[in-house]
């Protein structure tokens, strides 16, 4: 199945699965065994037999290069792999660095940052961010986005020169605008569309779910209400939330997960619900067969030239059931209610879960659940949802096999291109 990347604090553990490890401030980065691997924070799992490694990292609190476990990631945060499969970048949260890591040698270098909090643009160590959190790799590999948490701005990186730029952000708010106009709370998670050209990505607010085109800056709300915290599903505004931590799209890009941190329970959006109607008749908003705009509400003139592009559409329009922008629960309890139990759609409980992945084959979703120290494997299908590793208490580093590894407070998770 690949490998899965958890970081810990300090720590980067694959075991089929790879973590990081953020707790007390120790950063390792564990890897899994040849069939999967997950990074998370502190922690790493193996999809051979769900066993548990530390893939980089000594635990210490700094921020240090070096190969392996001579290497220093200090509360490591998000985690995302190049779609190469050849490197891991990784967020230092309180280290407020981006680092990379090369997946066959454990080498760990610093990507971007200079270590000390501020917003500069720039080229690698002249740059710096303040809290970097959610990381993701645009679809071509080229360019990493990170959402720079308490400086409330969204902020590139060409992974070939370590060059940062800020697209959009400035101070705390929430307000939905162009460029340094637009406002973010406390934002933690971004998301490419893996059918997308690398144009847009969503990113995950406290209240809302947001759009944000990467050439012209624009951001847009597309679920939930800016500053309205709760836990309901609907259309668009009708949605609401409280901290969207995480976000990944199905292999199509028609589905979009969103891990609603605070209300311990996953929701399902459906990004396209509506076909390629060649009529363009009100209301449809997919451009293509298979991708969607990142507009949810594209002209006619946009549905028009995708079909002069070489789409071709069904004779007339026709409609599948569902609403643009329709959110659903799918895994954990829609009361909100948080604990630790495996079981089918949501009868599973999860506690404060922190980031979630999705494996290559389109099957599995896996969910690094925070507080019950534990890697949970979600069915897509079934919506079944199981533990794959983590004993559901806290430890440290304990490389092992399945529920008898410990992790400490896994956050982040990443799944390797070959799953």
């Amino acid at each position: 199945m690949g490998q899965v990347h958890v970081p810990r604090h300090g720590l980067v553990r694959v075991r089929g699965v790879c973590g990081r490890d953020h707790q007390a401030g120790r950063g390792h980065i564990c890897q899994a065994v040849p069939r999967a691997h997950v990074l998370a924070h502190a922690g790493n799992v193996e999809f051979k037999c769900g066993y548990v490694s530390t893939f980089a990292g000594s635990g210490n609190v700094q921020t240090l290069d070096g190969t392996g476990e001579a290497a220093d990631i200090q509360t490591p945060a998000g985690i995302d792999i190049t779609p190469d499969g050849v490197h891991l970048v990784v967020t230092e949260d309180y280290g407020h660095t981006v680092r990379i890591i090369d997946i066959s040698s454990r080498a760990v270098s610093t990507l971007a940052g200079s270590g000390v909090q501020g917003t500069a643009d720039g080229i690698g160590g002249e740059a710096s961010f303040h809290r970097p959190y959610g990381i993701a790799v645009s679809p071509n590999g080229a360019v990493a986005v990170v959402t720079d948490y308490t400086s409330y701005r969204l902020r590139s990186i060409i992974i070939s020169s370590g060059e940062v730029t800020t697209i959009a952000g400035s101070t705390k708010g929430s307000v939905d605008g162009t460029g340094a106009s637009a406002q973010f709370d406390y934002f933690l998670s971004v998301a490419f569309d893996p059918t997308g050209d690398g144009s847009w990505v969503v990113v995950g607010d406290v209240t809302s779910v947001r759009v944000v085109d990467l050439s012209t800056r624009v951001v847009t709300t597309i679920v939930g209400t800016l500053g309205t915290k709760g836990n309901a599903v609907g259309s668009g505004a009708e949605a609401q939330l409280d901290w969207a931590h995480d976000l990944v799209f199905n292999g199509d890009g028609r589905t979009l997960y969103i891990l609603d941190h605070a209300n311990s329970v996953l929701k399902k959006v459906d990004m396209c619900p509506t076909k390629c109607n060649a009529e363009c008749g009100a209301g449809y908003n997919q451009t293509s067969v298979t991708s969607c705009s990142p507009d949810l509400y594209p002209t006619c003139a946009a549905i028009i030239a995708a079909i002069s592009e070489g789409v071709t559409c069904p004779a007339g329009a026709f409609e599948v059931a569902g609403t643009a922008g329709a959110v659903s629960f799918f895994a954990g309890s829609e009361s909100g209610v948080a604990g630790y139990l495996d079981g089918a759609g949501t009868s599973a409980m999860f506690l404060n879960p922190y980031e979630i992945a999705r494996t290559p084959d389109g099957l599995t979703l896996l969910v690094a659940d925070r507080t019950n120290h534990a890697i949970r494997s979600i069915d897509i299908a079934s919506r079944a949802v199981t533990t794959l590793a983590g004993s559901g208490t806290s430890g440290y580093v304990t490389d092992a096999y399945g529920t008898n590894a410990t992790f400490n407070n896994a956050q982040g998770i990443a799944v390797s291109p070959d799953g």
